[in-house]
């Protein structure tokens, strides 16, 4: 998803206000071997999960089974 703004002075804050919110609102996901890590800060520490942070257990077992269909190409 995207947005587009037309608003030159907009444009230029945007960054400057969200980046310094975002390490500690959002996850950076990396790619660990051949799993993924969601990464986040609490604090001033730096915290990785192993499985997605506030997926329950249901949501993940359904996306493990919606994994194992062909359906690549509608993407």
């Amino acid at each position: 998803m995207g947005v587009v703004f037309e608003c030159p002075p907009l444009a230029k804050r945007l960054p400057e206000e969200n980046d310094s919110d975002l390490a500690h609102t959002a996850y950076r996901v990396e790619l660990d071997g051949r799993r993924l890590v969601w990464v986040t800060h609490e604090g001033d520490q730096e915290v990785r999960h192993t499985s997605e942070p506030a997926a329950s257990l249901r949501k993940r077992m359904k996306v493990k089974v919606l994994s194992w269909l062909p359906i690549e190409w509608m993407l």
